[in-house]
């Protein structure tokens, strides 16, 4: 028959096991659902330049474009600083993305530093300096061709930091202290402390089911009490 001891006893030893994720859990979730998923994602960091094409400066064609490359895929047509270009990728250099000048036709060679900083200081939405400008290599799950991308930080509160990719000249990932703080606590939350992925890892299903009994234990202890202290309440009023 199951006592109050047995269930407290119970109680007792799996939140020994698992009060401490327990905790873990909470914290990790209060912030993660108190911020908000725009500004963890860092879209406040930057604005999205307003892309105005001279069309009359193009003088290489798309058809142009397609006998030169005729394996080209993703083809746009857009602006980097301010000169107006073709980006596109080919599969013959594993999906590298290249540009070509709209006007001349002629490939441009990857984005340089000063470049990088030029491209980040464009779409910054803040006033802070620029502190530091490294390649870093890229992660090949999210990113195509080059291997390094260019990290241009700046000296705001929140060490706003640019990834821009420097074969198609694009802002790959926007990162601050507020999302490195997002990450971790995320993968505390789940318990993969690896990369953050799996959120149907053995651990995480471990420590649930005995979450879920530390709950039930402890609920069935509750239980116990209040029909032990109703029993007893009623005998005394007879």
């Amino acid at each position: 028959m199951l006592s109050a001891a047995n269930a407290r006893l119970s109680h007792k030893w799996l939140m020994r096991i698992i009060g401490l994720q327990c905790v873990i859990w909470a914290l990790s979730g209060l912030y993660m659902v108190s911020m908000n998923i725009h500004f963890i994602h860092g879209e406040s960091l930057s604005r999205e330049p307003v892309v105005s094409l001279p069309l009359a400066e193009v003088n290489y064609s798309f058809a142009g474009l397609m006998t030169d490359y005729p394996d080209a895929s993703n083809i746009t047509l857009t602006r980097v600083l301010n000169q107006t270009v073709y980006r596109f990728q080919l599969p013959a250099s594993n999906g590298r993305w290249h540009l070509i000048n709209g006007a001349t036709g002629t490939l441009l060679p990857p984005i340089s530093q000063q470049q990088a900083v030029r491209i980040a200081r464009q779409q910054y939405t803040g006033t802070a300096e620029i502190v530091d400008v490294q390649q870093q290599a890229a992660n090949q799950s999210t990113t195509s061709g080059s291997t390094a991308l260019w990290k241009v930080s700046f000296a705001d509160l929140a060490r706003s930091t640019f990834y821009i990719h420097p074969d198609s000249g694009q802002v790959i990932r926007r990162r601050h202290h507020y999302w490195y703080a997002f990450d971790w606590l995320w993968r505390l939350h789940i318990m993969d402390y690896d990369d953050g992925e799996n959120v149907t890892n053995l651990l995480l299903r471990i420590a649930s089911i005995l979450g879920l009994l530390a709950t039930f234990s402890g609920l069935t202890l509750l239980c116990l009490q209040l029909s032990a202290k109703w029993r007893s309440n009623w005998r005394s009023s007879q």
